[in-house]
């Protein structure tokens, strides 16, 4: 039998799980995913389930045929919070049956883990261990362990996991990636404009970068399959201009950009996004702060500079050579300099005379916030590596500048990180 108590303890860490859902629902905003919007449903649904049996409205026996019905759903094909909801009460582990054993036989201190290891197989036995609960990094309930008799027994909450998957192949949409590996760099210069000074060092995570910008080529099935969205400027029926299918794409807006990304990441099932100006600064000058992609002193025939259109990213005839081979960056990056402008995912603040965030460059101090718009009243984009029009004092790795993140340029693109 549950007691009052138990129900209340219960009913409380429905509310918790609520909460955390629904702030996640308000940074999401008009992105929430249709997942989500059903973790909050049924949340709701179990609060007012337990309310009522609290309250005496609602039998017990009727309480839990409701929520056995919900948690039925969750552990089947969507396995998501309520689930690690009932497996963290008693409630639920104290008259079920999970894997043929009743757990409430089962003696043991509960411990929550980061992971699963992909290598046991579905259904395998294991000597010793208490019970032990096992979530994946979505904060999602993926195995639970109990002991009877000496043997720890694996129940898995949705499909098991498959061992050592390859990750599936890039798809010919996808924009060719390239990593850079975690660790420290320079960024900055103390030299050149004031707003690249201090150079410091910062510390970045391992992540995937675009060899090249994204092309006409590239962004074109977005623009087909996404109707809603503006195709840029130059375009013909949602078309790119005829001969440009190589060159990056332009006028697009920080905003455009993103949208790519999501349409992107949806697409391919992987995290794509802009890059942050020190992810896109480490990708051009390599750990060592360079001042070119290719070292410290300038050379004109490296990239596409100082003339009056975009150049295609590869050679029209040779699709396997770059437009400019010899002005690749130390992680093996193109047209990071020159060509197009390109977004990044910091901002400059709200002040074009002044930055809202100096160097050093902090993550953490408000200059990553994709949704400052939302709540300034003006804001600025940062966007790096300079353009077709613009001279080698303007093409450094560590030049910056910005603008507003509504504006399309014919001489402004973007390229993408992709999240590991």
């Amino acid at each position: 039998m549950s007691t009052i108590a138990d129900l209340k303890t219960f009913l409380l860490k429905l509310r918790s799980d609520l909460n955390i859902l629904e702030e996640r629902q308000a940074k999401l905003g008009g992105n929430t995913p249709l997942e989500l919007i059903n973790q909050i449903d049924d949340h709701k649904t179990a609060i007012a389930l337990t309310e009522q049996a609290i309250a005496g409205e609602l039998s017990e026996a009727k309480w839990w045929e409701a929520l056995e019905r919900i948690h039925s759903e969750f552990v089947g094909e969507r396995p998501q919070r309520l689930a690690n909801v009932f497996a963290e009460t008693s409630l639920w582990s104290g008259s079920q049956q999970v894997g043929g054993v009743n757990l409430s036989e089962i003696e043991g201190k509960i411990s929550i883990e980061g992971g699963i290891d992909a290598s046991v197989k579905a259904g395998g036995d294991v000597v010793g261990g208490d019970k032990k609960i096992t979530y994946n990094q979505q904060g999602q309930l993926v195995e639970t362990q109990y002991n009877v008799a000496g043997d720890t027994h694996i129940h898995y909450h949705g499909s098991p996991p498959e061992p050592d998957v390859p990750e599936k192949r890039p798809q010919s949409f996808e924009p060719e990636t390239v990593l850079v590996a975690a660790g420290p760099f320079l960024m900055g210069s103390d030299e050149g404009q004031a707003r690249q000074a201090p150079q410091h060092q910062v510390d970045l995570p391992a992540y995937e970068i675009g060899i090249y910008p994204v092309t006409n080529k590239k962004y074109a099935p977005f623009i087909k399959n996404v109707r809603t969205q503006d195709e840029p400027a130059g375009w013909f029926l949602r078309r790119p201009p005829k001969g440009k299918e190589d060159h990056p794409v332009v006028g697009v807006s920080w905003h455009d950009a993103w949208a790519y990304c999501r349409w992107l990441s949806q697409k391919t099932g992987r995290t794509y996004r802009l890059p942050s100006e020190a992810e896109w600064e480490k990708a051009a000058r390599g750990v060592e702060g360079q001042r070119y992609l290719w070292g410290e002193d300038w050379a004109a025939d490296r990239c596409n500079a100082g003339r009056d259109d975009t150049s295609p990213v590869k050679e029209p005839a040779n699709q396997d050579r770059p437009y400019f081979p010899r002005g690749k960056s130390p992680f093996g990056c193109y047209d990071m300099v020159g060509n197009v402008e390109e977004w990044t995912s910091t901002l400059w603040g709200s002040d074009p005379g002044q930055s809202d965030f100096e160097y050093p460059y902090n993550p953490d101090d408000g200059r990553e916030d994709l949704e400052a718009d939302r709540h300034l009243p003006w804001v600025f984009r940062i966007h790096r590596g300079g353009s077709f029009q613009d001279s080698h004092p303007d093409l450094s790795c560590a030049a910056r500048s910005f603008d507003n993140p509504n504006s399309k340029l014919d001489w402004r693109g973007f390229r993408v990180v992709r999240e590991l």
